[in-house]
């Protein structure tokens, strides 16, 4: 006796089973982040915050997303998988992204933070939304202006300032 399978049930079960996988996945690991916040200090004398409560906020923050995302594959089940699981144009935006991610962190040493913060938003900016070079740059020393100000000077934290002093 020879079973057959229906090949689009299967491919919607596995679908759903990674699904189910990654939620209960990130409830763990928002969990575990959630846990270890909980251990480090609040405060730290001469700083406003520890290094405790941005860990604990993502971990909440995380732990919310993943009880959403396990609720909509448990109630919400899609009948079938309508287009291909991975296109090669969005495998190489999400490369590009990654890379640029990874140069930004890499970056921060070398150039410093209002360097390299300006220097990724002008690369985003232009990427994603394809706008004029001069307003892509207008943005990013924007952006970068805000954010030295805001984690140098309002909440007193110490920020990489690379070769350039910046």
């Amino acid at each position: 006796m020879v079973y057959r399978f229906n090949r689009r049930k299967d491919e919607t079960s596995a679908v759903y089973a990674a699904n189910i996988g990654v939620s209960l996945g990130l409830l763990v690991l928002s969990g575990a982040v959630v846990v270890t916040a909980q251990q480090l200090p609040r405060t730290i004398p001469g700083i406003a915050m520890g290094p405790g409560v941005l860990p604990l906020w993502a971990g909440l923050l995380m732990n919310l997303l993943a009880v959403s995302l396990l609720i909509q594959n448990i109630f919400f089940r899609s009948p079938s998988p309508k287009r291909k699981v991975f296109d090669p144009k969005e495998l190489a935006a999400v490369g590009k992204m990654f890379f640029a991610i990874s140069a930004y962190a890499a970056g921060i040493e070398y150039l410093g933070f209002g360097m390299a913060t300006c220097i990724i938003v002008v690369y985003l900016i232009r990427y994603l939304g394809q706008y004029a070079w001069w307003r892509c740059l207008l943005f990013g020393l924007i952006m970068a202006g805000v954010s030295v100000g805001v984690f140098r000077y309002f909440l007193d934290l110490p920020l990489p300032t690379g070769w350039f002093g910046l």
